[in-house]
């Protein structure tokens, strides 16, 4: 949990330096890339995320890989923070809540549509406009089918599932009789 609280900051810092949706996507682009070499060289990644290497070795390699790399000056700063920290470890917990920590920055809601099958561009805009409207706030919209569902939606707005399906529907209407009764 704290080494997750960690990263967000860390991730928090890196999104608010971006000045735009292009710069926050090639900055997560070569953040990722960095992230597969280490990945791809299992010395390499014990030197730089350990105390193998020394924190003067760790940035001279930095500046070899951000050189070759060709990374942005943000990232490449970034990257030498992290290092001088010894804060290299947190990289994947950091790249996972890129996306997050962006829209959260932004105001942006994401939102999972469940159907059995995909909707037609009209319908995810309506649907779109209409949760808009409905949350005073820009969403980005997901489309997801699943099989189990009989007919209509499942919304899914955080840890908050809402069900407009046919079973659903034919639960609350159970429900509801068995209340009148």
């Amino acid at each position: 949990m704290i080494e997750s609280s960690l990263a967000r900051r860390y991730t928090r810092a890196l999104v608010q330096t971006c000045r735009s949706e292009a710069d926050f996507q090639e900055t997560g682009t070569q953040l990722r890339a960095f992230f597969q070499l280490l990945q791809s060289d299992p010395m390499i990644k014990m030197g730089m995320e350990t105390f193998l290497f020394s924190t003067a070795k760790k940035e001279e390699a930095l500046v070899l890989i951000s050189r070759e790399m060709k990374l942005s000056e943000k990232l490449k700063r970034f990257l030498e923070i992290l290092v001088s920290e010894n804060r290299l470890p947190l990289l994947k917990l950091i790249i996972g809540q890129l996306d997050e920590v962006w829209f959260e920055i932004r105001g942006i809601e994401r939102i999972t549509v469940y159907s059995v099958v995909p909707l037609k561009a009209d319908q995810q805009k309506r649907l779109q406009h209409k949760m808009e409207q409905l949350l005073e706030k820009e969403i980005i919209m997901r489309n997801e089918i699943d099989s189990d569902l009989l007919g209509g939606i499942k919304i899914q707005r955080g840890s908050v599932y809402y069900d407009f399906s046919l079973h659903g529907n034919l639960q609350r209407l159970r429900k509801q009789i068995i209340e009148e009764s």
